[in-house]
């Protein structure tokens, strides 16, 4: 007995590639393709369910990078983004503190 698969399931998917940057008072856009997708505290989250809702395939796989960097930070599928079961700390690494945004080493950004 054999099974037939349809090419959507064979195929292998071509990667989404995002691009963050930031805003300013503990916010990221993220664009998709030239597009803002979003702006958001969590733009990961937020941008994989904007790219569900126009259709994605929850298994494509995502890649992300900084504007302006030379390498991708990210490497996740759309699925596992928009659940929020991917550390974004290691992606955003700015948090707020004491009303200052600081860097990963501490220094204002």
């Amino acid at each position: 007995m054999s099974t037939m698969m349809s090419n959507d399931d064979t195929r292998e998917r071509q990667a989404l590639r995002l691009v963050f940057h930031r805003v300013g008072n503990g916010l990221f856009a993220a664009t998709y393709d030239g597009q803002r997708l979003c702006v958001s505290d969590t733009p990961l989250i937020c941008s994989a369910n904007c790219l569900l809702n126009a259709g994605h395939h929850p298994d494509t796989p995502i890649v992300g990078r900084w504007a302006r960097c030379h390498f991708d930070n990210l490497n996740t599928t759309l699925s596992i983004a928009a659940s929020g079961r991917f550390d974004e700390s290691n992606v955003f690494p700015m948090r707020r503190r004491a009303g200052l945004m600081t860097g990963p080493r501490g220094d204002a950004a």
